[in-house]
């Protein structure tokens, strides 16, 4: 409760928690330190030790907050809960907690990224589904997105084959899109789970998609790349940062002769080190990577 109340109220983010857990051990520590002594740490502003030092007074409401998301079938997961993901702490900055409806991934499990471009062809959404049926089918949990053609492709195909797939939302649960989004999230909830770092209520931002990615691939093992073009920010940025911390990526061709992709895609792609695949044929050595 402690730390929901210091992210909801005193707007503690992942980065900060580390700092002050590094310094007073234990969110209960935390709350017992003074403003001043909360700002004699330097990465910590005077406006935020004055919010953290008062956070105590913030307890009931984050207790009510608590009760009402319980109420809405949403759980929190904090970092320091044993439910938590394990592989969001190879991040150096793992979430200080996220909201969930259904359940997550599981920790022993095998689980690759799945991602594509927002603007989907025909072609990349039936080749996404296949890809993610197959994986599926082999017993592989999928990660990825939420909200474009490739990904409902990514959770369709995972549902058809009978798997479980888990989606990273980047805005909070109240910014669904009803008209096109819910019946595809009462799915994914069914079988899998919705994920977000944001509260419900916190609107989608210009840079959300960047912390989502961290989470996407976060919580996988390798990444696969089935559709990406040059206005592909989300795909670009999902490959770069799997370049930043070795994460092995994998790239989709239709075929042994072309790629769902443009030339300056491609030439980022090679870049970062994605490894090609043609069709369906390396699910296998990409399911045997998954360690």
């Amino acid at each position: 409760m402690i730390v929901l109340a210091l992210v909801r109220f005193a707007g503690i983010n992942s980065r900060a928690l580390d700092w002050l857990l590094k310094r007073f051990s234990t969110p209960h520590e935390i709350m017992k330190a003074g403003s001043k002594e909360l700002s004699e740490y330097s990465k910590i502003s005077s406006e935020i030790s004055e919010r953290i030092a008062a956070v105590d007074e913030k307890l009931e409401a984050a207790e009510k907050f608590y009760k009402e998301l319980q109420a809405r079938d949403i759980k929190v997961i904090s970092r320091l809960d044993t439910a938590y993901p394990e592989r969001l702490f190879e991040l150096n900055d793992p979430p200080a907690l996220f909201y969930l409806r259904g359940s997550l991934p599981e920790n022993d499990k095998r689980t690759v990224a799945i991602v594509g471009a927002s603007q989907a062809t025909a072609e990349g959404i039936a080749l996404t589904s296949k890809l993610s049926a197959a994986f599926s089918k082999a017993g592989v949990q999928i990660v990825s997105s939420f909200g474009n053609g490739n990904d409902y492709a990514v959770h369709l195909g995972s549902k058809t084959a009978g798997g479980a797939s888990f989606a990273v939302l980047d805005a909070g649960f109240d910014h669904i899109d009803a008209a096109a989004d819910i019946p595809v999230a009462i799915d994914l909830v069914s079988s899998g789970g919705l994920l977000s770092e944001y509260a419900p209520d916190v609107k989608l931002g210009k840079t959300n998609y960047k912390e989502s990615n961290r989470i996407i691939v976060g919580l996988s093992q390798a990444v696969v790349i089935t559709e990406i073009y040059e206005d592909s920010k989300h795909t670009h940025d999902i490959l770069k940062f799997c370049h930043q911390i070795g994460k092995l990526v994998f790239f989709s061709v239709e075929s042994e002769n072309g790629a769902l992709s443009d030339e300056k895609s491609l030439a980022k792609i090679a870049k970062h080190g994605a490894i090609p695949m043609a069709g369906l044929k390396k699910v296998d050595d990409i399911i045997a990577s998954l360690v």
